[in-house]
């Protein structure tokens, strides 16, 4: 076991960094985040706790024999407490809702209970384990069963990836659904092979994966609405101009939130955020999940996209407006939000260039803002 200590101390090292970089970026340290370093915390136990009883197994005394039954109901325990850490931050990583899994917190609660009752029961019984005399580490004869509770929540937050991979951006979906393979070959042989420690440095190695992937993608993130950003944006247009547009029909869509000035003077910031970010919902939602939605502006977004027929445009216009007013009909705030965009398809007659089409779609924009706000004049009308 002693050759598995220079692997332990590294895994742990690697932790160590990653957690210090998420810490030190306290603005952006979002919910999802907190789970993530929550399970790296518990990563880094894991290795901790292992690391002592390879350290104290088969030394001799009182204080060594408590140590080791100590580290090893604390291996157990945590072990569950990491792979449950993962299902939290995949649920809250597709649905970004921190509330949604209080429906089925029994579902999620009993099996780390029953395992924590096995754990703690064990220097007594044998259950999991049992330290011998000598001080000798030994599996109990309901080993397997604290492995199959760690893979219940593996597994089920798996289920879950593949059941909603169409909402999960492309270039993260892949390194997450990979996260239970390096785990569970590590377990595997650690399973198969008495003595043979691999899981848990294995586990370090899917936090080092997802957490290089979950960087890459926030460069291209805004932080704000979880939209691609201005970054990715002039990226991503400069991809279409190289492609010559054969990818089928190219439409666009230039959007801008009304009033969006006065929303801020009138409620303050942090209204005014909370209204970007309904707003880019309501975008969002109104668009098919490989569609490129952009927030490239203050106020302003942008959306790419591939149609079949000119026609189409029509039904998403109306989606779009569909899916405003349904935002408006249960509003959080004391006014309705509206938008003005432009929209067309790309037009070799009238574009010279993708750059060219979008500030078009801008100029009709500001046409469409220009007539709804000459009407709201007349009207009379100002936030309300």
């Amino acid at each position: 076991m002693y050759e598995t200590v220079p692997l332990y101390l590294f895994s742990m090292a690697v932790l160590l960094i990653l957690m210090i970089s998420i810490l030190r970026d306290k603005a952006s340290l979002t919910k999802d985040r907190k789970l993530f370093l929550a399970m790296m915390f518990m990563n880094f136990m894991l290795l901790l706790f292992d690391y002592i009883q390879i350290r104290v197994n088969g030394l001799s005394g009182s204080f060594f024999l408590i140590v080791n039954h100590l580290s090893s109901i604390l291996i157990y325990l945590s072990g569950m407490l990491l792979t449950m850490s993962w299902y939290f931050y995949v649920d809250y990583y597709i649905h970004k809702d921190g509330q949604r899994l209080k429906k089925y917190w029994l579902l999620i609660i009993l099996p780390f209970i029953f395992n924590a009752v096995l754990a703690l029961l064990s220097p007594a019984f044998g259950f999991y384990f049992k330290i011998t005399n000598a001080n000798i580490y030994e599996r109990g004869s309901l080993f397997l069963v604290n492995a199959f509770f760690m893979y219940y929540y593996l597994i089920i937050a798996f289920k879950e990836l593949i059941q909603y991979r169409h909402t999960i951006r492309r270039q993260s979906f892949i390194p997450m659904l990979l996260f239970v393979l390096p785990p569970s070959i590590g377990g595997i042989l650690q399973v198969v092979s008495f003595g043979l420690l691999l899981i848990w440095p294995m586990s370090t190695l899917s936090c080092l994966m997802v957490y290089v992937f979950v960087q890459m993608e926030r460069a291209s993130i805004d932080f704000l609405t979880g939209l691609f950003n201005k970054r990715e944006f002039e990226s991503y247009m400069a991809n279409l101009e190289k492609s010559h547009l054969q990818l089928g029909k190219l439409a666009g869509y230039v959007i801008d939130l009304n009033r969006f000035k006065q929303i801020n003077d009138t409620y303050g910031h942090d209204i005014g955020d909370e209204a970007l970010k309904s707003i880019a919902h309501v975008i969002k939602s109104s668009f098919r999940s490989n569609d490129f939605v952009t927030r490239f502006g203050g106020d302003e977004f942008a959306v790419i996209l591939f149609i079949e027929h000119e026609q189409d445009l029509l039904r998403i216009n109306q989606r779009l407006v569909d899916q405003l007013k349904a935002f408006n009909e249960q509003t959080p705030f004391p006014f309705q939000l509206e938008f003005s965009f432009g929209s067309d398809v790309y037009r070799s007659g009238l574009d010279q260039s993708v750059e060219q089409f979008m500030r078009r779609l801008d100029e009709m924009m500001y046409i469409q803002k220009q007539e709804t706000y000459a009407k709201e004049k007349h009207n009379g009308r100002n936030l309300h």
